[in-house]
């Protein structure tokens, strides 16, 4: 059973700390060699602003070591691409190598019904009724002839192996 409808209380949430804005405070020496950003009054931002802790003797890098850095980077990506590439080029290798392994599809098929024993249909190879899988084993034309004509294991009725052997009753 479920309680009577009551309204859902709800509560402000605090204010999220607002990261530092850049020019929203003045930069001032500490004794240490570091420099420590202040909120500034007359910045729009600068009352919101936390403080942040900077080296002062750091200098930004040079435009050369810009360049070396980009181009390790784009040497890493050059490299993980090769990686791709090379093993792409194993599975399509391993790929045409199943497929040159593959055994040639049976010209003839027998299929066995559904306790797997009993013979029920012979089939074209390329019949397209015939289930493919375990029920359904590669036979030679020899085979086919006597299933048809000794055994008399009914023709798949699509297919029509009986007219290709020329087992005609």
């Amino acid at each position: 059973m479920r309680p009577a409808h009551r309204p859902v209380r709800t509560r402000r949430l605090p204010a999220l700390p607002h990261l530092p804005v850049k020019g929203a405070g003045r930069m001032e020496e500490e004794a240490d060699g570091l420099a420590v950003t202040k909120p500034r009054r007359d910045h729009p931002a600068g009352l919101f602003t936390c403080r942040t802790i900077e080296r002062m003797n750091d200098r930004p890098p040079s435009r050369l070591e810009m360049l070396r850095f980009a181009e390790r980077v784009a040497a890493q990506h050059l490299a993980q691409i090769r990686r791709w590439r090379e093993a792409e080029e194993r599975r399509q290798a391993e790929r045409a190598e199943g497929e040159r392994r593959r055994p040639p599809a049976p010209d003839w098929l027998l299929e066995k019904g559904v306790d797997g024993r009993a013979p029920t249909y012979v089939h074209d190879g390329s019949c397209w009724s015939a289930r493919k899988g375990p029920r359904c084993v590669g036979i030679t034309r020899e085979q086919a002839l006597r299933a048809l004509s000794v055994d008399r294991i009914t023709p798949c009725p699509q297919c029509r192996p009986d007219a290709v052997l020329g087992v005609l009753e």
